[in-house]
This record gives C-alpha cells, sequence and structure tokens, in this order.
C-alpha cells in the first residue's frame, strides 16, 4: 500500500551533485507537499545535510523509482482551435437557417402563384373605376394665411433684390475710389525724377519677384512705418521699428529699405553680412553733375 506525500518533477540523468546515483533511485523535485507530512523523513540527505521533506521544497532530491507515480497528461487544446471550431458551428448554424429561410419563401412564392391574381379597379373584367373624391374649397382663413405669406415671401424677395444692387452700387463706387487712387499715385510717380521712379519700381518688382520664387534671402523694410514724418514726429518709434524689422531679419543677406523725404525717394540696401549700407539718391547725381 502507498499514499501520496508529495507533488513534483521527475528528472533524467545519471549524476546527482556530481555523484553517481543509487541503483532504485532517481533524481526529482518536490513542487507541493501534502498536508501532514511535511516531517516526513527521506531517504538520503541533501549534500546540506537536509532529511525533513518540508525543508526540501523546490530543491534537487533522490527519490525510490517504485514509489514515484506518472500522472497521465491531458491533451490541451489550443485556444486557437477553440475559437476556429466556435466560428464553424455559428457559420453552419447561420447557413441552416438561412436555408429553412430560402425554403420557405419559395413555398410561400408557389403557393401565392398558384393563386388566380384579383381583378385591380379599372382592369378589364374588373368593376369600374372609383371616382376621383371632390377636391374641397379651403376656408376663409385658410385662403387669407396663404395670401399673407405669399405676400411676406414677395417683400423678403424684393428686399434681397434691393440689397444685391446696393452691395453692386457699393462695389462700383470702391472701384471708383481705388481707380482714383492710382491716377493719384500715378501722377505722383510721373512727377517724380527718373531715379527715384526706377526706385519704387525696383522695390516693388522685387518683392513680387521674391514672393514668386518663394525666396527669403531680401528682406524689406515698410516705407509706411519708417519714413520722414514719423521721424520727425515719433523719434522713439522709429528706433522700435527699425530694431524689430532689423532683428527679425537679421538672417538674411540684404535688406532693402526705401525711405522719403517728403516727395523724395532714396534707397538704402542694407549688407548684414559685410554690416555695410548702399545709398542710391537722385540728388547725389544732382549735385556732382546738375539737373538734367
Amino acid at each position: 500500500m502507498s499514499m501520496k506525500v508529495a507533488i513534483g518533477s521527475a528528472l533524467p540523468g545519471a549524476l546527482h551533485h556530481n555523484n553517481p546515483i543509487q541503483d532504485g533511485y532517481a533524481r526529482v523535485t518536490v513542487e507541493e507537499i501534502v498536508q501532514g507530512f511535511e516531517d516526513l523523513d527521506i531517504d538520503i540527505a541533501t549534500p546540506e545535510g537536509v532529511k525533513r521533506l518540508g525543508d526540501v521544497k523546490r530543491q534537487f532530491i533522490l527519490w525510490q523509482k517504485k514509489f514515484i507515480k506518472f500522472q497521465a497528461r491531458r491533451q490541451q487544446v489550443h485556444p486557437r482551435t477553440v475559437v476556429v471550431v466556435a466560428v464553424a458551428v455559428a457559420v453552419a448554424a447561420v447557413a441552416a437557417v438561412a436555408v429553412t429561410v430560402a425554403v420557405v419563401l419559395h413555398l410561400i412564392h408557389l403557393i401565392h402563384g398558384r393563386r388566380r391574381p384579383r381583378p385591380r379597379p379599372g382592369d378589364r373584367h374588373g368593376t369600374a373605376p372609383n371616382p376621383p373624391p371632390a377636391k374641397k374649397r379651403p376656408g376663409l382663413l385658410t385662403r387669407t394665411l396663404t395670401y399673407l405669406r405669399k405676400q411676406r415671401q414677395a417683400l423678403a424677395f424684393k428686399r434681397k433684390e434691393l440689397a444685391e444692387k446696393k452691395a453692386l452700387k457699393d462695389e462700383a463706387e470702391s472701384k471708383l475710389e481705388r481707380g482714383k487712387e492710382v491716377a493719384q499715385l500715378g501722377n505722383k510717380l510721373f512727377n517724380l525724377r527718373d531715379l527715384d521712379k526706377s526706385i519704387i519700381c525696383y522695390v516693388l518688382m522685387k518683392k513680387r519677384e521674391m514672393r514668386i520664387r518663394n525666396i527669403h534671402d531680401v528682406g524689406f523694410i515698410d516705407p509706411h512705418i519708417v519714413n520722414s514724418y514719423v521721424l520727425e514726429h515719433h523719434p522713439a518709434d522709429v528706433e522700435d521699428d527699425l530694431w524689430r524689422f532689423i532683428r527679425k531679419q537679421q538672417q538674411k543677406s540684404d535688406i532693402l529699405f526705401p525711405y522719403h523725404f517728403g516727395f523724395h525717394w532714396i534707397l538704402m540696401v542694407i549688407k548684414v553680412q559685410t554690416s555695410s549700407v548702399l545709398v542710391h539718391d537722385s540728388r547725389i547725381w544732382i549735385r556732382r553733375f546738375g539737373a538734367t
């Protein structure tokens, strides 16, 4: 008669702690001990001299082969196999239901197909068609509300039409004002000297070229912000504006700065890399060579 005292695993091999294993014994590991057998002494003590079964848990010990019983392992089913089988069963069930529904519908069509169709009103062999019901004339209140609704819609349409005409008129007047401004600017440019015209046209064309070609290596200072009028009336603002422009464009190679004294224009080209300024001024030519 044998009793179960512990659960473990048998390990193959002929050595136990580099020593040959005695005949009739095998090397095992103790994983679980049945309650009440912790004080049981094993046959062969461990190299440390421990013989109590409760002290050798999760250690390698020698156990008689005739007392080792192997349990039959249950074949484990992979979860993926369970999922596949469940999906197959569900698909089969859906297919069976679909086949049943199709058969029932087919039978219904067969039953209705054998029946003689009922004659419709107005058919050749059917009854006479029913006369259309007489239209009921709306009451006075309904006609009054309909009239007021139509008048309100007409008034809203008229207001919308007037608003569109006013918008077109305002746009035409705005275009006329812009045309006058362009004409005034053209008159001013016409009265400027040739070099002044060249400066303004060069700056405008250069800005347009930089935007079209997506070139960001040339900077510009707005003459509407920094000019002689602002310098005369708000000198502190000019200093702050110049500092802001130059600091923002310090990575540029050149900075174009058109500047005007009342009605006279000059162009300053600030060379950031060489820390120099190139000035284009028509009055220098006049002072040297006379007016033309």
